[in-house]
Formats: structure tokens, C-alpha cells, sequence
């Protein structure tokens, strides 16, 4: 099993045609696709860990997508005082007309891989982080097609109050409700102060009790801030070592890596944790186009 990396830029999808051919998949027969969106102003909080992004269970190749925002930024904000000032604990004004912008190149995006998987859309994850977090489920909760699910961290979800009423996907005339009972995740942080979890778990309960969604899990993560850890988190529990590490040294350097990208990137082990529950791993994968 392996996993195959795609930076692509935002502003290419307006012009996909050119783009195609840079991206096209160079293993044929992925089990799946990931399409991750980063957080504000960081085009890369996965460099370096991105093996991370693969669950035990994989096999095969897994493509992972990682779409990068023009000026680092998926939306803009209508009051820029308030996020110059940090954000808000109980409210995030989001501006429709640019998340509507970037939400028209994604779904590009998501249908061109899912031409890849042979029709096979279900077996797309879209993920993102913060502000990408946000901007992917915008996408998950428009999706015309179904998806394999959502997986967020420290963000919360792009419906009313955040959103004018108009213009809220939950109560849009004829909205799609083909993902309606897939897995949405998302991994908020008990010190976040930018998002905190009461809004978060709000949020959640809204997307069940309005939206209908009905396979919604937040965890809230004791330690975890919006920017990472708490220099006084809580350990993590450890790794249990498996049977088939018959090498102890072996077993002890797995154990130490993951340790490592928990404290680096625990929204990755959080995709890996939750992966299986949204692809079925146990069917091979389906022949690429």
C-alpha cells in the first residue's frame, strides 16, 4: 500500500484542462481519494507528515489531494476587525460570495476524481483543517453525488448563524440529500478559543436537527487548541504494540512516529482513524479511467 500526494493550486481548477495532465494519476487502481483543504494562511500543515494520512486497513494506493487556496485564504471576511482581533468564541461571519467561488472550482475538483474512480464517488473523503474545514464541508453538504463522508479539525460548520439565512445550505429549496447519512467527523479542541466546542457541538446539533444529517460525531479533544497542542496537554494514550511486530525495536519506532505526529498532526490520525468507517477498504479498489 502506498499513498500518491497531488499539490494542486485553487486558481488551476478555472482552467482544468491544462491542468489535467500534471495531475494525472501515475499508479493505477487507487482504493480512494482524499481532497484536503488547508487551514488560513498555511499552505502546508502536512508537509513532511503525509504517510500519516494512510489508516492500517489501506490497501493498494490512496491519492491524496491537496488543494492549495490562492493568497492562502479559501473565503474572505466581512468584518476583518474581528478576525484581526483573533476570532470570536461564539460567532464566525462568513462571506457566501467568495466560499461560493472557491465551492464552483472544488466541485470541479470532485467530479474530475471521481471520473478517475470510474463513477465511483463514494469513495472520495473530502477533509480540511480550520478554515478549510469549513470550505470542505460546504461542498459535502452541496455534493449532487455521493460522497465517502467529511472529516474536520478545529472548525465548525458554514450554515446560519455563520451565514445569512438565505443563503444557508441546510435550508436551501430542493438541496441534495444524497449524503445525508454519510460519516461526518470532526475533531474539535476543549481550549480552542477561536472555535470553541460549544459552538462546534451547536453547530452539530443543527446539522442533525435542520439539516437531517444523521451519522454526526464530534470529538473534543481535552489539550488541544486551535493553533495545536497546550504546552500542559494530556498525554495520549500510547500505542498498544500488535501481535505482528514480532521486532521489538521495530514495534518502539512505530510507536515513537506516531507519538511524534500526534503531537505534530493529530488531525491525521484522526483521518486515520475514522478512514475506514467511510471506505470500504475489504473490496477492491475499482478500475481507474
Amino acid at each position: 500500500s502506498g499513498i500518491e500526494v497531488v499539490h494542486l493550486p485553487l486558481k488551476a481548477l478555472e482552467d482544468f484542462d491544462k491542468a489535467v495532465p500534471f495531475i494525472a494519476p501515475r499508479v493505477s487502481g487507487h482504493s480512494c481519494t482524499l481532497i484536503c483543504l488547508h487551514c488560513l494562511n498555511v499552505h502546508t500543515p502536512w508537509d513532511g507528515w503525509e504517510q500519516f494520512f494512510a489508516p492500517s486497513e489501506l490497501t493498494g494506493t490512496m491519492r491524496v489531494v491537496l488543494v492549495l487556496a490562492e493568497g492562502v485564504s479559501w473565503h474572505e471576511y466581512p468584518d476583518c476587525a474581528l478576525l484581526g482581533a483573533g476570532g470570536s468564541a461564539w460567532v464566525d461571519v462568513l462571506d457566501m460570495d467568495s466560499m461560493d467561488r472557491s465551492d464552483m472550482l472544488l466541485e470541479r475538483l470532485v467530479d474530475h476524481e471521481a471520473a478517475l474512480l470510474n463513477g465511483h464517488s463514494e469513495r472520495i473523503v473530502l477533509m480540511g483543517m480550520s478554515q478549510g474545514g469549513g470550505q470542505s464541508m460546504l461542498r459535502f453538504l452541496r455534493s449532487k453525488i455521493q460522497l465517502g463522508g467529511w472529516i474536520g479539525s478545529v472548525c465548525h460548520v458554514p450554515t446560519a448563524p455563520h451565514t445569512p439565512r438565505s443563503r444557508d445550505p441546510l435550508l436551501v429549496s430542493s438541496r441534495p440529500t444524497v449524503n445525508r447519512s454519510r460519516p461526518m467527523r470532526l475533531l474539535a479542541g476543549e481550549s480552542d478559543c477561536v472555535f470553541a466546542p460549544s459552538l462546534v457541538l451547536s453547530d452539530a446539533a443543527r446539522l442533525r436537527d435542520v439539516g437531517g444529517f444523521t451519522d454526526v460525531q464530534v470529538e473534543v479533544r481535552p489539550g488541544l487548541a486551535h493553533e495545536g497542542w497546550l504546552p500542559d496537554a494530556p498525554k495520549t494514550k500510547g500505542i498498544t504494540r500488535s501481535n505482528s511486530f514480532k521486532d521489538a525495536d521495530t514495534a518502539l519506532r512505530r510507536a515513537k512516529s506516531f507519538a511524534k505526529a500526534e503531537k505534530a498532526c493529530p488531525d491525521l490520525l484522526f483521518v486515520q482513524r475514522h478512514l475506514p468507517s467511510m471506505v470500504d477498504f475489504s473490496t477492491p479498489a475499482p478500475e481507474t479511467c
